[in-house]
């Protein structure tokens, strides 16, 4: 008889850590979309265990860096 759990490892994430984390995915991208408008489109956003990484194509550094601040203002983020 074995038992298997829904428990983290270091890479992967438990059933509620995953829901957690596509909570947060959905506040940071609306918050990109919200403050960025149409530039908010072009960036992708992944969490992993309250981790957000950023990734696209911007039209410049000045973008990249808000929507950095912009992530990383987001309560939950680290």
């Amino acid at each position: 008889l074995s038992i298997i759990a829904c428990s983290p490892t270091p890479t992967s994430e438990s059933t509620g850590q995953y829901i957690d984390s596509s909570a947060l995915t959905a506040k940071v991208k609306t918050e990109l979309i919200d403050k960025l408008g149409r530039k908010g489109l072009a960036i992708q956003v992944k969490t992993f265990k309250d981790q957000v990484q950023l990734s696209g194509f911007v039209s410049s550094a000045a973008v990249k860096e808000r929507a950095g601040a912009l992530a990383g203002n987001i309560m939950g983020v680290k």
